[in-house]
């Protein structure tokens, strides 16, 4: 496989593997941001919920009182 840097040429074995560690190092630390992401997301979609019912049930009791 070509070097994407050099075209047409292939590059060493420990530039493929220093490449390699560079991308394992990158990929674990995105997918501990996607980890935390979606941790802090399901946290806020609780939070969503909680405040739904919450002024549901007031439009509910505004809606009685009404009547």
């Amino acid at each position: 496989m070509a070097s994407p840097r050099h075209p047409g040429r292939e590059p060493s074995a420990g530039a493929r593997d220093d490449d390699l560690v560079q991308e394992v190092v990158r990929l674990r630390a995105e997918n501990d941001q996607l980890q935390q992401a979606v941790a802090s997301h399901a946290v806020v979609d609780q939070v969503i919920g909680a405040l739904v019912m919450m002024a549901g049930n007031q439009s509910a009791g505004r809606i009685h009182r009404a009547a």
